[in-house]
């Protein structure tokens, strides 16, 4: 069965949304819109798909920001009532079958995701990352290329690790934290927070 799927975000990230979707035989992008001075704005309707995107459809958003992810989440369920948010694994991802992910969450190519693992809603997953065993991450969580996340870690709401950050087992990282690009952290991370550096430290 064609599932019919509407862009939330017409940005950078929303080129990576539309190849992991085209990979997926049974899946049709049906419109994209974009989402300027916090307004829904219709970006590119495909009409040879010859199906009114009015009836009922799935959604996933194109914003990489956590913050503009979760507002354009908001106005889009306010605004569109026959919308069904839809998880996209990609075909050339590991998921292990008892993996648990939230509905509008992009898994893109090259990740694995190990054993018992669980990932909340509208989330992504970038290129090439991997998140071990046991390891829960929160709603609204951006998870950036090359990240490598250990077992046992628990990684909270709205969280931002940037690329080839590494995180060590058994840490907790709680929500609205930002970590940057190639840190390493080995110590828990207090919320509303930024940290970076090897091993990773909070910024005053």
């Amino acid at each position: 069965m064609i599932k019919n799927i509407v862009i939330f975000g017409n940005g950078n990230h929303c080129q990576i949304v539309k190849q992991e979707i085209l990979k997926h035989s049974n899946y049709r992008i049906l419109a994209v819109y974009d989402f300027i001075e916090g307004r829904i704005k219709l970006a590119d309707a495909y009409k040879k798909s010859k199906i009114s995107w009015q009836s009922n459809f799935y959604g996933i958003t194109a914003a990489g920001d956590n913050r503009q992810r979760e507002v354009l989440v908001n106005k889009v369920n306010k605004s569109f009532k026959n919308i069904k948010w839809i998880k996209i694994v990609s075909k050339n991802s590991v998921v292990e079958k008892d993996v648990k992910i939230g509905e509008g969450t992009l898994v893109v190519s090259g990740s694995v995701i190990n054993t018992n693992a669980s990932i909340g809603e509208h989330c992504i997953v970038n290129t090439s990352s991997s998140i071990d065993h046991d390891t829960k991450i929160g709603k609204f969580s951006n998870i950036a290329p090359g990240v490598h996340i250990a077992g046992n870690v628990n990684v909270g709401n709205s969280v931002f690790i940037g690329m080839g950050t590494c995180i060590q087992e058994k840490i907790n990282i709680n929500s609205n934290v930002s970590i940057g690009a190639q840190s390493f952290v080995k110590k828990n991370c207090k919320k509303n927070s930024q940290y970076f550096g090897l091993p990773a430290k909070k910024k005053k």
